[in-house]
């Protein structure tokens, strides 16, 4: 039997994760960025004789490990390849000093949510995504910590762990909402207490259970509903 090799990514990898990133099926936003990819975070290559799955590991300033872009290729699949990209990956995190990891999977993703659920992680959290963002002329900073996961670029860390400041959090009273930093076009609901018409541009997440209070929100076509697994390491 071919012996699997992971190693970390170099720049030469790229035409790889490409091709495998094109031929496995999931919404392509790594070919979107590409080689803008591997400028982020540790990227994890298998092989078996040549590069055949790959993913992606940040460290987030809440002291989570971000895991995303778990792909292997069709020729490969049920090889227990991705099962072994996740347990490196979460050595290298506990190496980082990581007390979580954690992932976003869409909720139609059955591949994905069994490799989650099958390394020991748990659903911790459901976002729904919207089309638009919320009108937040008439919104204060506020300085209220949330002890919630939120999106800082689709990546969800811990608002009230977190070390350093990653986004504004606006209020009217009623309702909060998040604004990564280097994403103003993402927007996420903290709290809500009222009905709330979402106007034109950008891209608002909402947790499961403020989502009856979107009224007039048209879900992100292919992201419409993902959840948020996550795995303690200490």
């Amino acid at each position: 039997m071919e012996q699997k090799k992971i190693r970390l990514a170099v720049e030469a990898d790229w035409q790889h994760i490409s091709r495998i990133s094109k031929a496995s099926g999931y919404m392509d936003y790594i070919n979107n960025m590409g080689r803008a990819y591997m400028s982020e975070g540790t990227i994890l290559v298998c092989e078996i004789d040549m590069p055949c799955g790959f993913l992606k590991i940040e460290m987030l300033p809440d002291g989570s490990a971000w895991l995303s872009g778990i792909r292997v290729g069709p020729e490969h699949w049920r090889q227990g390849i991705g099962d072994s990209m996740t347990n490196a990956a979460l050595v290298f995190a506990i190496s980082r000093g990581a007390s979580f990891a954690r992932m976003l999977i869409h909720n139609e993703n059955q591949r994905s949510v069994s490799l989650a659920l099958k390394n020991g992680f748990v659903k911790k959290s459901v976002f729904h995504f919207y089309e638009g963002r919320p009108d937040i002329t008439e919104m204060v900073e506020s300085a209220k910590r949330y002890d919630t996961l939120v999106n800082v670029g689709w990546r969800f860390a811990n608002h009230a762990n977190m070390k350093e400041k990653l986004g504004s959090l606006l209020t009217d009273g009623g309702s909060s909402v998040f604004i990564y930093h280097d994403h103003e076009e993402t927007f996420q609901f903290m709290e809500m207490n009222e009905e709330v018409m979402l106007i034109p541009k950008g891209i608002t997440c909402v947790p499961d259970h403020l989502g009856s209070f979107i009224k007039n929100g048209k879900k992100l076509e292919g992201f419409e509903e993902a959840s948020v697994y996550e795995k303690p390491l200490s």
